[in-house]
């Protein structure tokens, strides 16, 4: 059995620096005290125990000893303090979500609270009809009533949702276009508004009028001296790890993203400026060939042109930002040498979603076969969930990736929600499996390539359905899911149903695969 490690503690987005660091025993995590003064908890602390107030209760935590120094048990302050925990074993990181459990409006002021310390991400204000958004980096919304009735001279209804998987959205219907001022400064487990008339020397002038947010937008509600980035340094780590160091100015917000054709990785460093006279650095390692930046929006976007699909994350290490990069699970050698199961979605008494006279589990099985032939032509050793229209249980299709061995599990399927509306394909992995994103964007990428497609992007399942798929959540080897194509739009059919364009996609996975593996796609062909 492996000994203890360390494990880094995020609560919301921010990084906790605790001294001594927690550590990962035995399948559990432990923690200094500490973790509950930024949790925002009110304790005492004795020789075995903690207590924890809270309001007129008291609950008790048990202080085991780590290396000399007394720690908590993490599911037990999970527990306490009623936060979720969320890990993720790829980077040994456990995530503490605070739940939104309420949302009132008296008087002009707008109080949301939350069971841990969260922070205001996002604020915007939209017209047609006019409404206020808010945006709670790392909470997870838990309230009973998603929408209350207000019926305010400024505002008229308070509604909640989950705009993200680790964001919670509180939107706030106005009588017309209204000034608002964020009370809360900073991380807090109670967020307060001022909506109307305010004081001058507070009031903030209401926002311009803006389009629909996408998922990386964040726009604050008063404009910062932007941050400065003075250098950036590769650091190699061997052929199988690297990072990249940035340093700034401040704690800039920053967003991640994958790119295709070719592969990269990309970090946005909002409201940023860059003080480097060269514009691209040249790197020699077998994850990265060079690392390139540039001014993209209001901040700077920097690329690392990658070699095939690392494992890719960011992290702070006080005001630096580091990137890290590392090669995925199942990866190096050649694809000849790797096993993999192929799942053909649906099947038997289980048809799937329908497009006119077609059903999705003959489609899938089409396309299943047509990568299963495109793979072995590659020397790829093959196993099929299913070989013809019969249903196996969902829990026992990524069963058959441990029973054979093997290093990859592909689910092919066909989308349906809006008849003649979407079209295009896209790709999922499950939650915070990173080594199952990286197959997935080389998949998707490749896909797209081959296929001319519409990208719909590499998506998390989560997003999604709460717990994930069924067949991605038991995989024990990197896994995606492929929705090839909407099968209820007339244009997604017709290329879904002919067998010159399912050779294309079956080509693409082979590609997706070969370069997640061998970092690169190989000779072209026709």
């Amino acid at each position: 059995m492996a000994g203890p490690r360390y494990v880094r503690l995020v609560v919301g987005t921010r990084e906790l620096a605790l001294s001594p660091r927690a550590i990962l025993d035995d399948d559990t995590v432990y923690a200094p005290t500490d973790v509950l003064k930024e949790l925002g908890a009110n304790f005492v602390e004795g020789k075995r125990k903690v207590s924890v107030l809270q309001g007129e209760d008291t609950q008790e935590i048990d202080l085991k000893s780590q290396n000399g120094v007394p720690m908590v048990n993490m599911d037990d302050v999970a527990k306490t303090l009623d936060v979720e925990r969320v890990w993720d074993e790829q980077t040994s990181t456990l995530r503490l979500l605070g739940k939104l459990v309420s949302v009132e409006y008296d008087n002009g002021t707008l109080t949301a609270r939350v069971t841990a310390p969260t922070v205001v991400t996002s604020m915007r204000l939209w017209k047609q009809p006019w409404r206020l958004s808010i945006d709670l980096a790392g909470a997870k919304v838990a309230t009973e009533t998603r929408a209350q009735n207000v019926g305010g001279s400024d505002i008229s209804q308070v509604r909640v949702g989950q705009f993200e998987d680790t964001t919670a959205r509180i939107v706030i219907d106005l009588a017309g276009k209204r000034p608002y001022t964020l009370v809360t400064k900073g991380a807090s487990r109670e967020i307060k508004l001022k909506i109307g008339s305010v004081p001058k020397s507070t009031a903030v002038r209401p926002a311009t009028e803006a389009k629909p947010a996408t998922d990386t937008d964040t726009t604050p509600a008063e404009k910062a001296d932007p941050i400065k980035i003075t250098a950036i340094t590769p650091e190699p780590d061997g052929d199988g790890k690297m990072c990249v160091r940035v340093k700034t100015s401040g704690r800039p917000a920053i967003n991640t993203l994958t790119l295709n054709s070719p592969p990269r990785v990309a970090v946005d460093f909002k409201n940023s400026v860059c003080e480097l006279s060269e514009t691209e650095i040249t790197v020699d390692h077998a994850l990265a060939k060079s690392i390139r930046y540039g001014k993209y929006g209001d901040g700077i976007r920097l690329v690392i042109e990658s070699v095939g699909s690392p494992v890719f994350y960011a992290e702070p290490d006080g005001d630096d930002i580091v990137l890290r990069l590392r090669q995925p699970r199942s990866s190096g050698g050649k694809l000849s040498d790797k096993t993999v199961v192929i799942d053909a979605g649906h099947g038997g008494n289980d048809p799937g979603a329908r497009g006119g006279d077609t059903r999705e589990k003959t489609v899938n099985l089409a396309l299943a076969h047509a990568v299963r032939s495109a793979l072995e032509a590659a020397g790829v050793r093959v196993v099929m969930t299913r070989e013809n229209d019969t249903f196996v249980q969902l829990k026992d299709r990524p069963a058959v990736a441990d029973q054979n061995s093997a290093d990859f599990f592909v689910s092919i399927h066909c989308n349906a929600i809006i008849p003649e509306r979407l079209t295009g394909t896209e790709t999922y992995y499950h939650g915070g499996a990173e080594t199952s994103r990286a197959l997935a964007s080389a998949i998707q990428g490749q896909v797209i390539r081959r296929t001319g497609m519409k990208d719909k992007g590499v998506k998390k399942d989560t997003i999604r359905f709460q717990s994930g798929f069924a067949v991605l959540r038991n995989a024990n080897v990197p896994a995606v899911l492929i929705e090839a194509g909407f099968i209820d739009c007339t244009a997604d059919r017709t290329k879904l149903c002919d067998d010159s364009w399912r050779g294309k996609f079956a080509r693409g996975v082979v590609d997706g695969l070969r370069l997640y593996v061998e970092g690169t796609i190989g000779a072209e062909d026709n």
